[in-house]
């Protein structure tokens, strides 16, 4: 029986994006209220993906400390209140996603976009934010303490990032 999963027809970048089609889909069935059915939400600290496609995926509240999700899709994926800090978000595609209320302290946001995303509450306090896109973000109430920026981060037109405590790092 021949199938179209068979070990030999699977290319090592099929195999990657198998299991990041498997994980995703893992993700969507909690985020559609398994472990919120328990009153419980899902904790997936110093989880790894990368390339992952985890568009529209709900994870409000999740805790997700030191998680590596490098160069994702999390389209307007629902991360309301969740616990992101430190982890490596490098190069991932938040546009129109929610992080309301998030706390990304200590995140790797290096060139990372937010287009459209509901940044409100959300605490970006240490954050690595080197060629970060946030222009079109919705702000309000944000904490930049110490969160560092460079010549290619992307910020809107009012917002003025050393007023908010962000610290400038310049490469020649």
């Amino acid at each position: 029986m021949n199938t179209p999963w068979t070990r030999r027809q699977l290319t090592p970048l099929g195999s990657i994006r198998l299991r990041a089609v498997l994980l995703s889909a893992a993700l969507l069935f909690m985020g559609a209220g398994w472990l919120s059915a328990r009153g419980r939400t899902p904790r997936l600290r110093s989880v790894e993906m990368k390339h992952a496609d985890l568009s529209g995926v709900d994870l409000s509240g999740s805790d997700l400390r030191g998680a590596a999700v490098v160069d994702s899709q999390l389209i307007r994926a629902d991360l309301a209140r969740a616990n992101l800090s430190g982890a490596d978000l490098r190069k991932s595609n938040f546009c129109g996603a929610s992080l309301r209320g998030a706390s990304l302290k200590n995140a790797d946001l290096r060139n990372a976009l937010f287009v459209g995303a509901d940044l409100r509450e959300a605490d970006f306090s240490g954050a690595r934010m080197e060629g970060a896109y946030i222009d079109g973000a919705w702000l309000w109430k944000n904490r930049f303490e110490g969160a560092t920026y460079n010549q290619y981060s992307t910020f809107p037109q009012y917002f003025e990032p050393t007023l908010c405590g962000m610290r400038p790092i310049w490469k020649n």
